[in-house]
């Protein structure tokens, strides 16, 4: 045998050996094929289409609310369990009150000393002489010694006026032209004449000029001409004034020389600076204020010994270890020490006040009333500070408004969840977009929903960009944090359009065409038409042009 024929009988060999690899794999890729879809027919219909966006995410309810109670006060029971629903205004613990009287003689103690931090404040400012720019004589002085200089302005405008030409003016109108420097008459209220004349005469009103030695600013005055003609009447002003106006402080001095000449330089008046609005005022202003509310909270807990739920909710993570703990932390700030007498330390000592406030009940069994409480507590507050034991020391601690956390209320509000929204569909997401909510574990049932927010800042992930919209899903009695759910939201709607299934639609050659005829001989498509299509839920596609109700066409149906 030649090495030529050796050759194509090997090449025979690998030829029918890969038929042999082959056929099976072609053979079931037909079968497969045929298996996979189905010719199936649509006609163009009218309908809607629905534009819908959807994502999963996890319920929260929040963190909820805080339970705290002001440093020092011992908690000596627990009212609720981790779980326990709770309604507002429900006890949730009990509370030792003689730890809660001492903490409140500890705050009453700061508030003292926040007010001298104020005084000090107002009185830390510079004080700062107003000096006469000219000569003049002082025709007005609306301040006084102790006013503060801004409520001066907001009531006359100004603290003083200087009238810096030596002359009065007063407006009039009269039909009877003057000439400038024309001779007059002025008759004021009280009745002094004097002479004046003619400045100016506009639009039948006639401007006059008068000496500013004796006519007081404000007095109503008449002109006549020198025969005794009555021209008109007006009030009096200061022809060329300067006003003295200072926007904050609180007047030290002011001059006495009012209807006097007061030559350049003349101290006018000394105005203080408050440094209210300083840093310093407003610090202690504020803290002031903190410091009443915890005040007001210490003065509820030890009326009713117990402190309450801030809301309707589920109680979650209770500390255990606060159970008859006492902690009174403080921070370096002020001069004094306190100690307290042995016979406040037990609830058996309290007060005709004490026992009255905490029982909301005046001796004869009637409610009190809300002015009566609060005369009730500045009592407390004095007789508490008979029976404290004041020593100066420099290591005084003010005290520290930072309270203990003992658990959480979450509130039956609202639960939220956050889904995550490609960006190619995120601009047609808006808050109050309402949704369709699904939980996994609650089956059968679909919540209302609605966007709340969109976080501006997505997150790259897989060659997208994706954003978290979150949703307020309201409250459900079923509903718990953490469960997994679905959020569907309706981003669009088109009625009465005409519609066809999507896998109808083919793309060939760049152009949207769909086939109006089928041969079942030939298994072949055919009359392709063109159309142009609209929006689409990703089953049914909107048809804007290219077809009309009721054509039928036939397309391959996968699955």
């Amino acid at each position: 045998m030649s090495k030529r024929t050796k050759s194509i009988i090997a090449v025979c060999a690998a030829v029918l050996l890969l038929l042999m690899i082959l056929l099976p794999t072609l053979n079931r890729g037909k079968s497969n094929e045929a298996e996979e879809f189905e010719i199936v027919s649509a006609k163009v219909s009218k309908g809607e289409i629905v534009s819908t966006v959807s994502g999963s995410g996890s319920l929260s309810a929040g963190n909820g609310l805080k339970v705290s109670i002001p440093q020092g006060v011992r908690v000596t029971k627990y009212l609720v369990a981790d779980g326990d629903s709770v309604s507002e205004g429900q006890a949730l613990f009990e509370v030792e009150r003689a730890s809660v009287m001492q903490t409140i003689s500890l705050v009453s103690n700061s508030l003292d000393y926040l007010k001298t931090e104020i005084q000090a404040a107002i009185g830390a400012g510079e004080s700062k002489n107003i000096l006469a720019p000219l000569y003049g004589r002082v025709k007005a002085v609306y301040a006084s010694v102790g006013e503060s200089a801004d409520e001066v302005m907001k009531r006359d405008g100004c603290l003083l006026v200087l009238s810096i030409d030596g002359m009065m003016s007063v407006e009039i109108e009269t039909e009877v032209p003057s000439r400038p420097g024309d001779s007059v008459k002025v008759e004021l209220s009280g009745g002094e004449v004097y002479d004046g004349k003619a400045e100016s005469h506009k639009a039948g009103k006639t401007v006059v000029t008068l000496t500013d030695d004796g006519p007081r600013l404000g007095d109503r005055a008449k002109v006549y001409t020198p025969q005794g003609e009555l021209l008109g009447e007006g009030t009096l002003r200061v022809h060329s004034a300067w006003n003295l106006a200072v926007s904050s402080g609180t007047v030290s001095f002011m001059t006495d020389q009012l209807e006097r000449e007061v030559p350049r330089g003349t101290i006018l008046c000394t105005v203080k600076e408050t440094a209210v609005g300083s840093r310093r005022f407003d610090e202690a202003v504020y803290e002031h204020q903190r410091y009443e509310e915890v005040l007001s909270e210490l003065f509820e807990i030890y009326r009713s010994g117990k402190v309450l739920s801030p809301a309707a909710g589920t109680v979650s993570g209770i500390d255990e270890n606060r159970l008859g703990a006492e902690s009174t932390s403080v921070s370096d700030y002020k001069l004094q020490t306190v100690e307290y007498p042995a016979s406040r330390s037990g609830d058996d000592t309290l007060s005709d006040a004490e026992m009255m406030y905490m029982s909301g009940m005046d001796e004869e069994g009637n409610a009190l009333s809300n002015e009566q409480l609060a005369a009730l507590q500045q009592e407390i507050l004095e007789e508490q500070k008979k029976d404290t034991v004041y020593k100066v020391s420099k290591d005084f601690k003010i005290y520290d408004l930072t309270g203990n956390e003992i658990m959480n209320v979450i509130p039956k509000r609202s639960i939220t969840m956050q889904m995550q929204v490609d960006e190619a569909d995120i601009l047609s997401v808006a808050p109050g977009q309402e949704a369709e909510i699904s939980v996994d574990a609650i089956s059968g049932r679909v919540f209302e929903g609605k966007v709340v927010s969109i976080d501006p800042v997505g997150k790259y992930k897989s060659g997208s960009t994706r954003y978290i919209v979150s949703i307020d899903c309201g409250w459900d009695e079923d509903m718990y944090h953490g469960m997994n759910a679905t959020a569907i939201l309706e981003v669009g709607r088109k009625d009465d359009i005409l519609t066809l299934p999507v896998a109808a639609l083919y793309e060939e050659g760049g152009k949207t065409v769909v086939y109006t005829d089928y041969d079942a001989k030939s298994k072949t498509f055919g009359s392709p038409i063109e159309v142009e299509t609209g929006v689409s839920d990703g089953n049914t596609a909107e048809i804007i042009s290219g077809l009309s109700e009721g054509t039928e066409v036939f397309y391959r149906l996968y699955g």
